[in-house]
């Protein structure tokens, strides 16, 4: 979505299908197209080549792939990134993504961010601990949330740090002034809230409300915050809109430059039934109507109008919350004759952008290459 500016309804790179398929036009292309160089510096194995994200990217960095490092300590996107800025020589304006991982779990924030925080040296975090919790193989006490949530926090902390290295670099090359800077995230973490660890099967706000931080002082006022409705998709249609015509690539989002345009507006998600997580889990999916997962193999629709937020189930557990009384989503009011309108909504949403559908990738989906593999095992994916 952050790519394409489509939901999954039309872009269909989901859990059920990871590649991305041809048919989109990424970001990349639609400014490669505008006469831009395009970079990527990735840390997720699971935008590996094979999968198809690398789309209009004229370089693209997979850190998982290079044994050989930087200097000890120092990360390796943020080392390629730094000598890609600073030994430029093609004269195009710049495209960059910048793909960072250190706020995902196993959480292992390096010891400078450690003693920052204060966390204990002796805090490790177990690893699949959230598959430990999703089997019944363990129960986490409060203070075993204390510390994961701690590490979390580092790992957040080690984000921010990376983050400004990078923004150092662009100042000490001469592109701070030149650069539009948008810093976000594809999702949050749920560290035992509503009885959930990791970012899977849920759509609670813990997941759904991430940052967003635009740099571009000429557009945006600086120091301002804005509270009205944002998603992903946006970012694509404002970017074509600033570089160019935001209508030659038509995207679910719209320009965040518009902020009338974001009042009233009814915000939308969609997860996928869990294919990609119940695999690793080692749930044999042809036999899941006879296990207990069976609760967890379900699409999940989120329909957000107002402070009013329907969380939409296929196996008809719906749930609805009043944020404006409820920021938690503990009270869950759900009542179909009340909530029936966001129901039919929800529908008329899927249906609406499934219109817009994609046509699938070519192939299946490709077998993980060995780094890849062993990568993904590293950060808990998979066993």
């Amino acid at each position: 979505s952050l790519f394409t500016g489509l939901y999954p309804s039309a872009h269909g790179a989901t859990q059920a299908s990871l590649p991305l398929t041809a048919h989109a036009t990424t970001l990349a292309e639609a400014l490669r197209e505008r006469g831009y160089e395009t970079l990527a510096f990735v840390e997720n194995p699971y935008l590996e080549t094979a999968h198809q994200f690398d789309q209009g990217f004229d370089y693209w960095y997979e850190s998982w792939m290079h044994r050989e490092g930087p200097q000890p300590g120092m990360n390796r996107v943020r080392h390629e990134f730094d000598q890609a800025m600073k030994n430029r020589t093609d004269d195009r304006p710049t495209f960059t993504f910048v793909n960072l991982m250190s706020a995902h779990q196993p959480y292992m924030p390096p010891d400078f961010i450690r003693e920052r925080l204060g966390i204990d040296p002796s805090y490790e975090c177990p690893l699949h601990f959230h598959r430990a919790h999703y089997r019944g193989e363990k129960v986490y006490s409060d203070e075993e949330i204390r510390r994961l949530s701690l590490l979390y926090d580092g790992g957040v902390c080690h984000n921010d740090h990376l983050v400004g290295a990078l923004l150092k670099t662009l100042r000490d090359t001469g592109m701070w002034e030149n650069t539009i800077i948008i810093i976000t995230s594809d999702h949050g973490e749920n560290l035992g809230e509503h009885d959930h660890f990791d970012h899977c099967f849920a759509m609670y706000d813990q997941t759904l409300h991430i940052p967003l931080i635009i740099h571009d002082p000429s557009r945006f006022e600086p120091g301002s915050v804005d509270d009205q409705p944002t998603q992903l998709v946006d970012i694509f249609p404002t970017l074509m809109a600033i570089t160019g015509d935001a209508a030659a690539h038509p995207t679910h989002g719209i320009d965040l430059r518009q902020p009338d345009g974001r009042r009233n507006r009814v915000m939308f998600g969609e997860y996928e039934r869990p294919y990609q997580v119940l695999n690793h889990y080692h749930v044999v999916l042809d036999r899941i109507d006879q296990t207990p997962w069976l609760k967890y193999f379900r699409r999940l629709r989120v329909v957000r109008d107002g402070e009013m937020k329907l969380i939409w189930a296929e196996d008809g557990r719906h749930e609805a919350y009043d944020l404006s009384r409820d920021a938690e989503e503990h009270h869950n009011i759900f009542d179909s004759d009340v909530h029936d309108n966001l129901i039919q909504l929800a529908g008329q949403l899927v249906e609406r952008y499934g219109r817009d559908r994609l046509p699938p990738p070519d192939a299946a989906t490709p077998k993980l290459g060995p780094e890849t593999e062993r990568r993904l095992k590293a950060l808990g994916y998979i066993d």
